[in-house]
């Protein structure tokens, strides 16, 4: 004689049923971890590429002063000589009577070329001046770009680490929620085939019984 159970495809359903579902929340985070570290990846070519930009243009400015500073000690022996040849056209005018004229007129001329050196000197000076004003200005530019990215950056990764830790609290939260209810749904199912092995025994002994 050959006994049916009704309950064993609906037996093997609750095993089915009570098996782990995969997780997507993990693919979800490794995700958003490559996302936020390309990020961080980007802000830093961009830093360096900013910094390399502005070395440029002081490295510019530093051979534009290094340049001025040449015309301006050229100009100085400009002037000295200068300075020298009016004091000999002096020392002339003082013992040559006749050349007074011509020495008057050199000296005209020396006085007003002396006078245009002066001005060159001192535009030369301002410009010097101002190149290195602009160049202290964009160093300190440079030292304060360097300290907010740099800021930036730990706020980056220290807001990365958090949200990281705070997805794998909760996944492993979930993860622990899911294996209490498989351990229950487990342990039902294997109290409902005990139930079942438990009358398809009474059964079983009655219909012996039965046929005795």
């Amino acid at each position: 004689m050959v006994l049916h159970c009704p309950n064993t495809y609906k037996t093997q359903t609750v095993l089915e049923a009570g098996r782990k579902p995969e997780q997507p929340e993990e693919t979800n985070m490794l995700q958003q971890r490559q996302e936020s570290e390309q990020e961080v990846l980007k802000h830093i070519e961009k830093l360096h590429l900013e910094k390399h930009i502005y070395q440029e243009r002081v490295d510019n400015l530093q051979r534009v002063v290094a340049q001025l500073e040449n015309e301006k000690r050229e100009l100085q022996r400009s002037k000295m000589y200068l300075e020298k040849d009016q004091s000999a056209l002096r020392k002339t005018y003082n013992h040559t009577k006749t050349d007074k004229l011509k020495s008057e007129e050199d000296a005209l001329r020396l006085s007003a070329e002396k006078g245009q050196l002066d001005q060159s000197l001192s535009g030369a000076e301002m410009d010097l001046a101002e190149t290195q004003r602009q160049i202290q200005q964009l160093q300190c530019k440079v030292v304060v770009m360097e300290w907010s990215h740099s800021q930036r950056l730990i706020e980056l990764t220290t807001r990365h680490h958090q949200q990281l830790e705070k997805e794998t609290q909760r996944l492993r939260n979930a993860n622990q929620q899911a294996e209490r209810i498989l351990e229950a749904k487990e342990q039902a199912h294997r109290q409902r085939v005990t139930l079942l092995q438990e009358q398809l025994d009474r059964e079983m002994k009655k219909r012996q019984a039965s046929i005795s």
